[in-house]
């Protein structure tokens, strides 16, 4: 299994490759990890004190934790992904390696979701492989790019400029030597078919135990002229819908409502000024990142988390807001409607985008909060499902579209 991120504990993909790895080694599988070494200490600590983990076996390849810490700093995502592109050499080195001192039966690349940057392990020999969770394909819906800004216009525009080369090999990649693909949601599904290989849909969301809510009973209505808490978490980047949160704050169905803003990235200064010219300095809060204890606690508390992330793969917030009861507002666009389809309201995605997003937020004081729970309790069983098609072929025993959460 490749997962360059995986670590213990963690959220987002760190935690969906953690999750895959442990699951298959609790599914009974043999498993020999590949990933970084940045959670070296984390990841041998875990197997040391789960003996459900025996058959998990990691190797790490690439630069030095404190290289990547620096490299991080200086270069952000893009430099990330550039080193992720190059991984895939030393990945597939080590991978032929392994292979050909005890052959393996299946190859299995979790993490990076990325569908634009093919995997070297798809060269490195091994029977069967399966693809994914992936994502990536995912646009923007024509009626939100209005509330981009100059910089996410252009960013959008140049997004599919610069992967484009890298996901017409990786398609050819997947077409030619991939057994399995697993998209995160029904977009990326539709662009992996054209690929001509098996494609099951599934979110990379598998929360940890830890995550597991203190119990807490159903909430009603609070009282006529309380306020009302909305929280919205995550990269300040101009896709994942900041300045959509703002547009709906302004409307008079929201005039109870505060929102608490918790996220850093460059379009933080803009998110200020915007707070301060349409004069919400008394409803909208703009905070600092916090752990991730501190996130659930945040969101055990709120009334709403509003997410209109523009084309997110899947969505680790969303999942964890279900996971402790809190109601979910998103666009009906790429993974987080997948997620919400059990609790939660995903809008429309033309017209008066920011009034439906108000109108469906206004709407959540009505909704009971029930638990709906993503739990990596689901993987075992699915990775055996994944591997047994890749292995034999049998598409028939893999289910669609994906894990069901789990209900409390």
């Amino acid at each position: 299994m490749a997962a360059f991120a995986c670590r213990p504990g963690g959220g987002s993909e760190p935690g969906a490759g953690w999750a895959l790895a442990a699951g298959a080694a609790r599914a009974g599988h043999d498993v020999t990890l590949v990933t970084q070494p940045r959670n070296r200490a984390l990841i041998t600590a875990a197997i040391s004190a789960d003996p459900t983990l025996s058959g998990l076996h990691p190797h790490f390849v690439g630069l030095p934790a404190r290289v990547m810490g620096l490299w991080d700093r200086l270069l952000g995502l893009r430099g990330l992904q550039l080193y992720y592109l190059a991984w895939q050499l030393p990945l597939l080195a080590k991978a032929r390696k392994l292979h050909g001192v005890q052959p393996f039966d299946v190859a299995h690349h979790a993490t990076l979701t990325n569908d634009w940057i093919p995997s070297g392990l798809a060269y490195a020999g091994i029977p069967a492989f399966v693809w994914g969770p992936l994502g990536g394909s995912e646009k923007v819906p024509p009626a939100c790019r209005r509330y981009l800004g100059p910089r996410g216009r252009v960013t959008e525009s140049w997004r599919p400029i610069a992967t484009g080369w890298l996901r017409a090999w990786a398609s050819r990649v997947a077409r030619q030597r991939v057994d399995l693909l697993v998209a995160q949601n029904e977009d990326e599904a539709r662009r992996l078919r054209r690929c001509t290989r098996p494609v099951v849909v599934s979110p990379n969301v598998f929360l940890d135990p830890s995550w597991v809510p203190v119990e807490r009973e159903t909430t009603a209505c609070p009282p006529a002229g309380q306020h009302h808490r909305a929280v919205s978490i995550g990269r300040l980047v101009a896709w994942k819908g900041i300045h959509l949160a703002l547009q709906a704050m302004r409307h008079e169905q929201l005039a109870d409502w505060d929102l608490h803003i918790y996220g850093r990235g460059p379009e933080r200064r803009r998110v200020g000024a915007e707070i301060r010219r349409w004069g919400l300095e008394d409803r909208v809060f703009l905070h600092e990142p916090v752990s991730r204890p501190e996130i659930k606690k945040v969101m055990q508390e709120a009334d709403a988390l509003l997410y209109p992330s523009m084309r997110d793969a899947a969505s680790w917030v969303v999942g964890e807001a279900l996971s402790v009861g809190c109601p979910v507002v998103c666009l009906d666009v790429g993974g987080p409607p997948l997620l919400v389809r059990s609790r939660g309201t995903s809008v429309p995605t033309e017209g008066d985008v920011p009034g439906n997003l108000a109108r469906a937020l206004a709407a959540t004081v009505h909704t009971d909060r029930h638990v709906t729970r993503w739990g990596d309790e689901l993987v075992p069983g699915l990775l055996q499902e994944w591997y047994e098609h890749a292995r034999h072929h049998d598409l028939d025993s893999v289910g669609e579209p994906g894990p069901m959460p789990s209900r409390r």
